[in-house]
């Protein structure tokens, strides 16, 4: 086999492996942005500490060590958000699979707010949560999709070029 067969047989099996990362890649993401309901969330209360909106909304409490972090897109009550304060008993929802997060011991840490409210004002509720999430889905399926499409035809273009170098020699 030559050297330039060789590198056209790598290259058709690298986009095929390219494929298969984006196939998982399409199938975590998805699991992970699976729709949110009060079985696979655990409500938590909470006494803000500190707030930053630089690039997310972040809200730092007195009861855990994580961050937790507010999507702007799920917001439902702009006004009651950018009126949080130090003191202000916070109720909000996370993943069951993320609360082991909020006692992490590394400040990068954050965690993704379900919902959020304030006394009795909704602030993020679990449907823009779930609007919100089911528009991420889609918008990452397509574009993940388009991803498998292009590595998997660049691999049986390369696969093609790879048997006529053969049937050469």
């Amino acid at each position: 086999m030559h050297k330039k067969s060789k590198k056209i047989l790598l290259l058709s099996i690298l986009f095929f492996l390219f494929s298969i990362a984006f196939v998982i890649g399409l199938i975590v993401f998805n699991i992970h942005y699976a729709e949110a309901t009060l079985q696979n969330t655990t409500e938590f209360s909470a006494t803000i500490t500190n707030i930053n909106s630089e690039h997310f909304f972040m809200i730092e409490t007195n009861q855990f060590n994580s961050r937790l972090m507010v999507s702007d897109q799920t917001v439902v009550n702009r006004t009651a958000l950018n009126n949080l304060q130090r003191g202000d008993i916070i109720y909000f929802r996370v993943r069951n699979r993320h609360v082991d997060n909020l006692n992490t011991r590394f400040e990068a840490v954050s965690v993704e707010i379900i919902t959020l409210r304030v006394n009795y004002t909704d602030i993020v509720t679990i449907d823009m949560y779930n609007s919100y999430a089911q528009w991420q889905r889609q918008w990452i399926t397509l574009t993940q999709t388009f991803g498998i499409v292009v590595f998997l035809s660049l691999g049986i273009v390369f696969v093609i070029l790879h048997v006529k170098r053969l049937r050469r020699y």
